[in-house]
């Protein structure tokens, strides 16, 4: 897992189907380029995700000396990114941060250092629902890992698995893919 800089830019994702309070409207689409920073990295998102979360929803890890907080590792093994997601309760306000606490080397492809905040242009942009890239994460990594044989991808319709009315998502390449 050498390059965790994925080219998101031929990949569309389309709503097909949403419920009212959902960020995302049927018939809209979005570039994922244009949804995840490219300074920002899609495999520490996901592994972040579950716990910012709970953090964000007033659950909190028991197991920890302090259950504001937990560390999780990006899954790049060469670099091994450890991230600390953490809940700072301060004037009622549940701000959720998540930082990079170690790594075990400095050559982390997207520069992620020690004592960075990371992420934040993700999980505060209104337009990413949180939940639903975590589901739509691994199909995402299908089509770029097989951008090239664009003729052979075919689009991928996929269902959010939250609340009694869940979103449908169609992922696909630009139309120079599906041709």
């Amino acid at each position: 897992m050498k390059n965790c800089n994925l080219d998101l830019s031929s990949i569309i994702l389309e709503v097909i189907k949403a419920p009212k309070n959902c960020v995302y409207q049927p018939g809209n689409q979005y570039k994922l380029i244009d949804l995840i920073p490219v300074e920002e990295c899609l495999f520490a998102l996901h592994e972040v995700i579950p716990y910012y979360l709970t953090l964000i929803n007033k659950g909190y890890f028991k197991w920890q000396d302090n259950p504001n907080t937990v560390i999780t590792q990006c899954p790049n093994p060469e670099v091994a990114v450890a991230i600390g997601v953490r809940r700072e309760l301060k004037n009622k306000d549940n701000k959720i941060q998540a930082k990079v606490v170690a790594t075990k080397t400095g050559k982390c492809p997207k520069k992620y250092q020690t004592g960075k905040e990371i992420l934040k242009r993700v999980i505060n942009n209104k337009k990413v629902c949180l939940l639903a890239f975590d589901v739509l994460f691994p199909s995402i990594l299908f089509l770029e890992t097989n951008a090239k044989n664009r003729k052979k991808v075919k689009p991928i319709t996929i269902q959010c698995s939250y609340g009694d009315d869940p979103a449908t998502f169609k992922l696909k390449l630009t139309d120079e893919a599906n041709d």
